[in-house]
Formats: C-alpha cells, sequence, structure tokens
C-alpha cells in the first residue's frame, strides 16, 4: 500500500517487514560508534549569568535549539560536565528520558553541558553522521527502543539498550545518497509542518486574545471605561465592580496524599492536573484514574460539586475546570485546588474564562513561588481578583466564548491532525530510505 505524500508528490509506502538489501548489513548501534555517553547525572546551582545547562527539550529532529532562557550554570561546573569530550560536532544526540527518541546531530564546536536526558552517540568512520541520525529516527530504530524503555516516575532507557539497537547499514556512497535525499524531502515536510505550527500558534494567540477582552471589558464595544484603582487591571466597564475570589466562595482546599493511594478500577475519578485541559474551562479524560476512598477518609471533603472550579498548583501552572453534571462525584489530587462559589453573583463559567485570559494566567504565575517545580498556595488561590460583570451580563460573555472559541478549537484540531499526518509521512519516508524500501538512485 503507498501513499503519496502532501504538497511533494513523493509516494511511500506504509512500512512493513524489514529486509536487508543486496549490500546491507543489520548491524548492532555498539558496532558502529567510536563513543557513547549520556550528560550529567549531578545537581548544579543556578547562576545569573553563566553557560546554559541544556537537556531533552533543547533536542528536536531539525535540530538543537537554544534560547536565551535556559537556565544557567557557572563556567566551573560546565567545565566539568563537558571535560570528557562530549559533545563534539558530528555527535548524534538523542533522548533517552522522558520523550524518547528525538534526535539531531550536533552542528557546534562549543561543547554545550546536558542533562543525562540526552546522550551522545560518536559515529565512526563507517557511518554519515546524518544517515545515523536519519536510522535512529525510523520506525525501525523508534520501535526497539520503545520495546526497552522502562517507566518510574518518568520514561528512560539505559545506554546500554540503545547499543544494543540495530541499524541497517548500507556502503558509505548510498548512505550519502540517502542523506542527500532526506535531506531534501524532509525539508520540503518540514517547511509545510512549521506552517501548521505557527497557524496553531496565531489561533490560540487569537483565543487568548478574545477571552482577554470579553472578560475584561465586555461585549459592547461602546461602553464607557473606568480607571481600576487596584492595579492589576487598567480599565473596565463602568458598571462592573472589582471582587476577589474569596469573598465569593464557601471553601477553598485542595486534595489529601493518603487516602488517594488507594487505586481502584471500580472505583471515582481521581482528577489530576493532566485531567485538566489546558487553554479550556474542561476536562481531558483520555486518562482516568480512580480511587476507592477510606470511610470517613480527610481527603473526602474534595468531592466534586456541579459548579465547582478547579485549578491546577503545581508543575502546569494555569489550567483550570469547571466540574459539570459529568465530573460530579469524582476527588482531587493535592495538586488540584477546589474553589466552591457561595451565592450566586457569580457564573463558575464566567470565573474559569477570566482565568484563562491573559490577565487571569499573568496573576497566577506571578504569584507563583519555588525553585524548580513553582507551585501556588491556597492562599493565593483565594486572593485571585475579578471583574464582576451583572450575572446576565455574564452568562452573555459565556455563551459567546463557548461558541468562538468552539470554532477557534475545531481549526486549531484540523491545523493539529495534519501536523500528526506529516509527521507520519516523514517518519515513514525516513524508514523507507534507511531500509532501502526507496532506491534513492532513482529519486529526484
Amino acid at each position: 500500500m503507498t501513499n503519496r505524500l502532501p504538497s511533494t508528490g513523493q509516494e511511500i509506502s506504509n512500512p512493513g517487514p524489514t529486509a536487508t538489501p543486496a549490500g546491507w548489513l543489520s548491524v548492532r548501534l555498539s558496532r558502529i560508534l567510536d563513543g557513547i555517553k549520556d550528560g550529567t547525572h549531578g545537581s548544579f546551582d543556578r547562576v545569573p549569568e553563566g553557560v546554559p545547562l541544556l537537556s531533552a527539550k533543547n533536542v528536536k529532529n531539525k535540530g538543537l535549539t537554544v534560547s536565551d532562557a535556559e537556565s544557567l550554570i557557572s563556567q566551573s561546573d560546565h567545565a566539568s560536565i563537558t571535560a570528557g569530550g562530549y559533545p563534539a560536532r558530528g555527535d548524534v544526540l538523542l533522548t533517552i528520558v522522558g520523550t524518547i527518541g528525538r534526535s539531531c546531530v550536533y552542528e557546534f564546536d562549543f561543547p554545550y553541558a546536558f542533562q543525562r536526558s540526552v546522550c551522545f552517540l560518536r559515529p565512526s568512520p563507517r557511518i554519515n553522521s546524518h544517515y545515523l541520525m536519519y536510522a535512529t529516527q525510523s520506525k525501525h530504530f523508534q520501535d526497539q527502543l520503545a520495546l526497552s524503555t522502562k517507566v518510574s516516575a518518568q520514561p528512560g532507557i539505559y545506554m546500554g539498550d540503545v547499543s544494543a539497537c540495530t541499524v541497517f547499514l548500507p556502503p558509505t556512497s548510498c548512505q550519502n545518497k540517502i542523506v542527500e535525499f532526506l535531506d531534501h524531502e524532509t525539508a520540503k515536510i518540514d517547511v509545510l509542518i512549521d506552517k501548521q505550527e505557527q497557524l496553531v500558534a496565531n489561533l490560540r494567540e487569537d483565543r487568548a486574545a478574545t477571552i482577554t477582552q470579553a472578560v475584561t471589558k465586555g461585549l459592547d464595544p461602546s461602553c464607557e471605561l473606568v480607571k481600576s484603582t487596584s492595579g492589576w487591571i487598567d480599565t473596565f466597564p463602568i458598571h462592573w465592580e472589582e471582587t476577589k475570589l474569596k469573598w465569593n466562595v464557601s471553601t477553598v482546599t485542595s486534595g489529601s496524599r493518603g487516602w488517594a493511594q488507594h487505586y481502584s478500577d471500580d472505583g471515582d475519578y481521581f482528577i489530576r492536573i493532566g485531567n485538566l485541559t489546558r487553554g479550556s474551562i474542561g476536562f481531558d479524560d483520555s486518562s482516568v484514574q480512580r480511587v476507592s476512598v477510606p470511610l470517613h477518609a480527610e481527603g473526602s471533603r474534595t468531592m466534586t460539586r456541579e459548579g465547582d472550579l478547579l485549578f491546577s498548583i503545581t508543575a502546569y501552572l494555569g489550567s483550570v475546570a469547571v466540574v459539570d453534571k459529568h465530573h460530579v462525584g469524582a476527588f482531587v489530587s493535592q495538586h488540584v485546588a477546589l474553589a466552591r462559589l457561595a451565592g450566586s453573583s457569580l457564573d463558575p463559567n464566567y470565573v474559569g474564562y477570566a482565568m484563562l485570559s491573559e490577565v487571569g494566567q499573568r496573576q497566577l504565575k506571578e504569584q507563583a513561588y519555588g525553585g524548580t517545580k513553582v507551585q501556588l498556595s491556597l492562599d493565593d488561590i483565594r486572593s485571585i481578583a475579578l471583574l464582576l460583570p451583572p450575572k446576565e451580563e455574564q452568562a452573555s460573555i459565556v455563551s459567546f466564548l463557548d461558541s468562538r472559541c468552539a470554532h477557534i478549537d475545531a481549526l486549531i484540531t484540523k491545523s493539529t491532525e495534519t501536523i500528526d499526518t506529516l509527521r507520519e509521512y516523514r517518519s515513514a519516508l525516513i524508514t523507507n530510505a534507511v531500509t532501502g524500501k526507496i532506491d534513492v538512485r532513482e529519486a529526484g
């Protein structure tokens, strides 16, 4: 079965069982490497001025990305990490902790320091660095990594298991041809992916700006605005009021650690940070964990009711959800805060959108504390500042945003699906080239 690559016309086969082409060898990675090493396992103080310490997040299949926002370590710590001579130009970087399997060729003369989530593959003269990179991106190699991955706090793979993976090794002249072919073809695919990713970014910005405008200025552009005296926002509609969440709630609490360990396949829904959809006020039920709550459990105070507001308070800050009828009777983890509104002055969905706005997100992130793991306290949640329109106006804003955000989300979903398809084509093209299913001598 073949598929045609969008906008390139290149036909590719779905990868099937691999067989070594004539003149090619199937070899263990260890046989074609002059060395393999991972990044540092040590802990180092961060400094305001120094040298970047990189990790798996910096390694992309299109190359290494280094931004101005990287955490920095001292020159002496950097020297101790890179003293062994890794990485060097021509090494292949492979992510081995967290998101496993991304790879690129190291193209710098300066040796950046890396954490242990990245390993360095130093090719022997038998293999072209860029061919090795493509070989590690193939389905043939990725499937081997997946089988060897260990899962604890996060997925990881040992370097011995990486070394034991096999790749197809054609003659050097053929390797060079394959690299030339894949450089040309994947560049075209990457341009298409970049355009779709930029479209998604623009749509998300439009979504955030739309929400911010609605919850800070309302839906009537002719409405008179007054200056805020609180300092957290500049102006707001004259008939709105400034308030704080703590003046409109009966309780703000979070889950307990102890009872949440009683996992049960037929227990109650246990809401974790990952179940709060980023960028919307809904839930992601793709990965549901359940718990059996002991009688009189202290954590049972967080049993959800319709209209409860849920906030992420550790790790990824800024997620918020409003409990609907489908999520009543669940329990929340210690990483999720539950706020229960008192009275009827605030619509919970309006509050949810207010928290997704640019000013809401800024409040949450400015109050965060901690070092490597930022978090919010329950008092931080209580102190959230809000604008209070009349109740009927809140309902109109929610209705408007529900409709507008649904439209934007549909466009984001469509672009995301296109990106996934393009990445699948890219992987299949690479796999077919490095396993000999495409004769690159006839490609062009």
